[in-house]
This record gives C-alpha cells, sequence and structure tokens, in this order.
C-alpha cells in the first residue's frame, strides 16, 4: 500500500447538521498526520472510518486518558501530579 485515500466521506449524528460532509484526502506511506478540530468536528469519525478501512482496531486514546483522570479524581489525587500517578504501579 503506497497511500490512503479516503474519499467523500459524509457523516451526521441527527438530520440537521453535518459532522462531516464530502471529505476526502490522501496520507502517503511513511508518513504522519494528525486530525485536528472542535468538538464534535468529526475527528474520531475520521480516525474510525480510515481504521475500518485498514482492518485496523480503533483505540479511543481521548477515553482512555479521561478515564485514567476520573480515576484519579474519585481517589482524591491530583492527575498532574506524576509522583502520585507513578506510585500507583
Amino acid at each position: 500500500m503506497d497511500k490512503i485515500t479516503v474519499k467523500d466521506v459524509s457523516f451526521s449524528y441527527d438530520k440537521e447538521r453535518d459532522a462531516l460532509s464530502h471529505v476526502s484526502f490522501q496520507i502517503k506511506e511513511g508518513a504522519y498526520t494528525t486530525i485536528i478540530g472542535h468538538n464534535g468536528s468529526g475527528k474520531s469519525t475520521i480516525a474510525k472510518e480510515v481504521a475500518r478501512r485498514l482492518g485496523f482496531i480503533y483505540v479511543d486514546t481521548g477515553a482512555m486518558y479521561r478515564a485514567m483522570a476520573l480515576f484519579l479524581l474519585r481517589r482524591g489525587l491530583d492527575p498532574k501530579n506524576q509522583k502520585a500517578v507513578e506510585a500507583l504501579k
């Protein structure tokens, strides 16, 4: 595979507002890319679609970080306190 091509992807959570509207792009083999956008702009939708097309497992790292922060906060620990977080090992 020399590139990943995504053509004309559209997605809507409801009938009133598109999260994605006719998005197309290519990623060359060996290239790194980032998906940047506002909340609800379709970043995860694009990542999930690319993973699906490539047969990859999509891992929602944002959800993992939020879950870890919640875990720490419920235990009264500051997620920014590296020593406290490392002490959980």
